[in-house]
């Protein structure tokens, strides 16, 4: 059975809104990073050395264990076409 994982509990309203944000984006930028990479067929080993990183780095990129740098996506930017923003979910202001 797969585990559901829910807000943290003890936060503000602001603060589990602000986590389903994070949580939002981190997916989102991991689901994209696998989707551009798919379509261009680009290795991960590529696209690692395309940033001068290590394999292993690249591969928590698309798992979301870690979130690349300002500098690091505009450099996946370049590498995939895209504008920066490709990496961020639109999302409704409320």
């Amino acid at each position: 059975m797969k585990e559901q994982h829910s807000a943290p509990t003890g936060l503000t309203a602001e603060e589990q809104k602000d986590a389903q944000l994070k949580a939002l984006i981190r997916r989102h930028l991991t689901l994209t990073l696998r989707r551009l990479r798919a379509e261009q067929n680009v290795s991960q080993q590529e696209a690692a050395d395309f940033l001068k990183i290590s394999r292993s780095t690249y591969v928590y990129y698309e798992t979301g264990r870690i979130i690349p740098d300002i500098a690091k996506l505009c450099q996946l930017s370049s590498l995939f076409q895209v504008s920066v923003l490709e990496f961020f979910p639109s999302v409704p202001e409320n």
